[in-house]
């Protein structure tokens, strides 16, 4: 559901019937160059992800314009 809040301690996971779309294999390759994140904990085998907690604001990268997205939700 793209409108759920997700909340710490929870487990985020493909259905398994998703797990082979190619969006979602295109999204895997894409993450798999990024560095891991201190707030969530991802296993790529079982295709699944574990909120551990908010970030906070130092740990976003620098390319986030926080205006960007104050302006789209408040429209």
């Amino acid at each position: 559901i793209a409108s759920y809040q997700v909340e710490v301690g929870d487990t985020v996971s493909i259905r398994e019937k998703s797990k082979q779309q190619l969006r979602i294999q295109g999204a895997l390759a894409l993450s798999a160059q990024r560095s891991p994140v201190e707030w969530v904990d991802v296993n790529t085998e079982k295709l699944e992800g574990l909120f551990r907690s908010y970030p906070m604001r130092e740990e976003l990268p620098k390319e986030i314009n926080e205006n960007l997205i104050v302006e789209l939700y408040s429209k």
